[in-house]
């Protein structure tokens, strides 16, 4: 939860942000397909990822599907679909964690069958998590196990990742060249007292 206390600094990128896409915009209104500079794109996908207020998470990725779609060597649009997984693995994993503290028959959180599709995310996260208000400390809605930690991306055409096999991503019965995102978050113990660090895959199309 380190990066909760910079909540201010955070609401000040996508503040500043918002002046940005207008000083590259054509005269037609479009922004120009490819931009030498990294403009604004990095300060706000690193924004998306790591800020976990709901309001300030979604501006910053509405403003970075705004920018050129590419900035230097980097595409915005590929930049803002990793984003928007993250916020919706994270916020889908929330809200099963609340189902599951909720219920009397529930242990430990399973979320080995991914998370909620997204569809039903846009139906019901925005109400219950960004509804809170940016005054609610952002580790009610989206506690510490559930957040996600570094990120890479693959096809398993090309070779898998250090301790990744094949049966990581079988349930998903993709081709090899589909792209894969890997990532990490702290898993609860079965005493409730300890965290370990687990992978899981999803595959990303963008």
């Amino acid at each position: 939860m380190q990066f909760d206390a910079y909540l201010p600094n955070f609401q000040n990128i996508v503040e500043q942000s918002a002046i940005a896409p207008k000083a590259s915009v054509r005269s037609d209104g479009t922004q120009p397909p490819f931009t030498f500079d990294l403009n604004v794109g990095l300060p706000l996908w690193f924004t998306s990822l790591r800020c976990r207020e709901p309001r300030t998470r979604r501006a910053a990725l509405a403003l970075l599907r705004q920018a050129p779609l590419v900035q230097g060597f980097y595409q915005c649009s590929m930049w803002a679909a990793v984003g928007e997984t993250i916020m919706e693995l994270e916020e889908s994993y929330a809200m099963a964690k609340k189902v599951a503290y909720h219920s009397p028959n529930s242990g430990t959180l399973d979320l080995k069958d991914g998370p909620i599709p997204s569809f039903e995310l846009a139906a019901s996260s925005y109400s219950a998590l960004a509804d809170m208000g940016s005054t609610t400390p952002t580790a009610l809605f989206i506690p510490e196990e559930v957040r996600i930690g570094p990120i890479a991306a693959f096809r398993p055409i090309d070779g898998f990742p250090s301790g990744t096999t094949e049966a990581d991503i079988a349930k998903w019965n993709r081709g090899p060249d589909q792209v894969f995102l890997r990532y990490s978050r702290s898993e609860r113990g079965m005493g409730g007292n300890s965290y370990r660090v687990v992978y899981e895959y999803v595959p990303f199309d963008f």
